[in-house]
């Protein structure tokens, strides 16, 4: 089922590490999160930042720093 899916567009990785960096920073640093520098938080804001570089409509997610910085 899942490779049924579309896929999201190549995005520019200049873009995508400063906008990931930015979504990092705000979701799990500022909101003091005690995962904030791991490899799966920066894992998680570059999905979002992908997702969003890529105009995507929707984000399903339910990691709980992510959906409280919503």
């Amino acid at each position: 089922m899942a490779l049924q899916l579309p896929r999201l567009p190549k995005a520019d990785t200049a873009e995508l590490d400063a906008l990931s960096s930015r979504i990092h920073e705000v979701v799990f640093v500022n909101a003091g999160h005690k995962d904030a520098g791991s490899d799966r938080a920066k894992s998680d804001a570059k999905h979002v930042a992908h997702a969003a570089l890529s105009k995507a409509s929707a984000f399903v997610t339910r990691d709980g720093p992510i959906l409280n910085a919503r």
